[in-house]
């Protein structure tokens, strides 16, 4: 018999790829369903505080490395602390933690937190600041342009555009990607819609859209999700400032409607900070700055109430740096363009400080930070938008002017890369 005569017919290829293709969809649909149970499982235990969370994941944890160190057997007497001691280690485990596993490494100990610190200088060019501004609003037009910042060339440079022009977007930025979030169209429609940034091939991809159209939403990125909140969404003739939240996880593909917050808020600020979320300010269904402001904790699944910042605030910028929230201009309950900055830090019971005033009132702006230094960038001023960037330096406490956008805008996302 010959070669030929043995191989199998087209038909029974055909049988054999619809088969495997059937048996590989049926797997993945039993691996979903494993994965739902197994967290349904572990919200009830947490919930009835049989196992707390943080058990939970540290058992997870401990079976993990020692799984890794059956595959990879090593004796060394050495500690983790001991090794990032020396400065050429430390700068090795660096490049290959990247940036936000540095973060999370130094809070683990107050050691590592010692000895990265000290790695400031060589991390900041390691990993050099990205901003991202896109889309937004000039002219009473919504912006489809994206362009990017090198803090350290101190220059904007164009990136590929927007799918869809938006005003009153959010931006997120969070495992290598950069998401455009909700925000309001050119025929004025508010957006469920979502895009994603890839920041290796540089693209532009629908991702699953929201339960509802937000603009004017608050969003950040916290433990590894998308979180998006409040805005407002028109039901004609009325306009509606939005209470709900929902969470996109990457890993699941999907939206998930969360607890809603305490009160509508259309305008506001969203910030993640040591692994808690936190909205800010923002404008109630009359239009009126607030100054309230309110906490999420992932784990509990719960909003709760912070002390109110100073002055009421809304379309207005805000940041987390070193441990402490930052917000930044906007407009008052009077509509009175806001020059004032002011810091709160979690940790103390001092509530909210005073710090250097913007250089110029502006609302309608937006802020990106990294250890050490808050960006302000964009807004309006004076009926006219602007695409100026400041910088306020922690340290000395004074404002540092950086390149303007090439296309002024206000009502913009904005989102920080580190590397």
């Amino acid at each position: 018999m010959s070669w030929w005569a043995q191989q199998p017919e087209p038909s029974q290829v055909l049988e054999a790829l619809h088969s495997t293709q059937g048996q590989l969809s049926l797997l993945s649909k039993r691996l979903s369903s494993l994965r739902d149970e197994h967290e349904a499982l572990c919200e009830c235990l947490a919930a009835h505080g049989a196992v707390p969370a943080e058990r939970l994941t540290a058992w997870l944890h401990r079976r993990r490395f020692a799984q890794a160190r059956r595959r990879h057997p090593l004796t060394c007497n050495e500690t983790l602390e001991s090794l990032t001691q020396a400065k050429e280690l430390a700068l090795s485990l660096a490049v290959r933690l990247g940036l936000d596993g540095v973060t999370t490494l130094s809070s683990a100990s107050r050691a590592l937190h010692s000895s990265l610190s000290a790695l400031r200088p060589e991390l900041a060019k390691l990993f050099p600041l990205q901003l991202f501004a896109i889309g937004g609003e000039a002219c009473g037009d919504p912006l489809i342009s994206v362009e990017r910042f090198n803090v350290t060339a101190n220059a904007w440079s164009p990136c590929t555009p927007l799918r869809t022009p938006r005003s009153g977007c959010a931006a997120v930025a969070l495992s290598g990607h950069v998401y455009a979030v909700g925000g309001c169209g050119v025929d004025g429609e508010d957006l469920r819609s979502v895009e994603r940034l890839n920041l290796w091939d540089a693209v532009w991809e629908e991702m699953p859209a929201m339960s509802t159209g937000r603009d004017e939403l608050a969003a950040a990125g916290c433990s590894g999700c998308v979180y998006a909140m409040g805005g407002s969404h028109l039901v004609w003739p009325v306009r509606h400032v939005l209470d709900s939240t929902e969470r996109f996880d990457p890993a699941r593909g999907s939206w998930q409607a969360l607890p809603r917050l305490s009160r509508e808020r259309c305008a506001a600020a969203a910030v993640a900070n040591r692994r808690r979320l936190y909205v800010l300010g923002g404008c109630d269904e009359d239009g009126v700055a607030l100054c309230s402001a309110e906490c999420f904790d992932p784990e509990l699944g719960r909003w709760e109430p912070i002390p109110p910042m100073r002055w009421p605030r809304c379309n207005f910028a805000a940041s987390a740096s070193c441990g402490r929230i930052v917000v930044a201009g906007g407009y008052d309950d009077n509509t009175r363009d806001v020059d004032t900055v002011e810091q709160y830090d979690p940790s103390k019971s001092i509530g909210w400080e005073t710090l250097a005033s913007l250089p110029v009132p502006r609302w309608g702006v937006r802020a990106a930070s990294r250890e050490g230094a808050i960006f302000i960038v964009g807004g309006h001023v004076w009926d006219v938008e602007v695409g100026t960037t400041d910088g306020l330096h922690h340290a000395s406490g004074t404002w540092v002017t950086y390149a303007c956008m090439s296309e002024p805008r206000r009502s913009f996302g904005l989102a920080a890369v580190n590397g």
